[in-house]
């Protein structure tokens, strides 16, 4: 009778089905959709990452950021940039980085892209530290910027 109930309780069912999908090649988590790990990332693991992404990233240097964590009002610069994603430069230590989500303007000869991000990680380098992010709720502009910047990058423009 034991042995019967353990079969039919929902616990146990659960505990297979999690077990199942834990060793499901398909199932495995992405870097991007894994939590936020709060630990030192060297420089170079960052960039061995960078060829491991679903899109591919460019240099955005001289585009300038806005970002806010509901508290705060802070700039920086991007460093790369994809469709769905950025890394950010000269960023105040203050942001505080455990909010689910910030708010990211980001101004290019005189149009703003506002959009919300969620961190993935943190590099602190003196003064100021530098982030990853994944960008969320993206508007259509933002796509059309990106593919009008990768063609000029792969004409030659500066």
């Amino acid at each position: 009778m034991s042995l019967l109930r353990a079969r039919n309780c929902p616990a146990t069912k659960k505990h297979q089905r999690r077990a199942v999908l834990e060793q499901c090649p398909s199932r495995q988590a992405t870097p991007l959709s894994q939590p936020l790990v709060k630990q030192k990332v060297s420089s170079r693991a960052i960039g061995e990452k960078m060829h491991k992404r679903r899109y591919p990233r460019m240099g955005g240097k001289n585009l300038r950021v806005d970002i806010s964590d509901g508290r705060g009002f802070y700039s920086g610069y991007i460093s790369d940039v994809s469709r769905f994603g950025m890394q950010l430069n000269s960023i105040a230590i203050k942001l505080n980085q455990d909010v689910k989500t910030l708010s990211v303007v980001v101004t290019v000869n005189g149009k703003n892209f506002k959009m919300m991000a969620i961190p993935k990680w943190e590099v602190k380098e003196g003064g100021s530290k530098t982030m990853g992010m994944e960008l969320i709720n993206v508007p259509y502009s933002w796509a059309g910027f990106i593919r009008e910047f990768d063609q000029k990058k792969a004409q030659g423009h500066p």
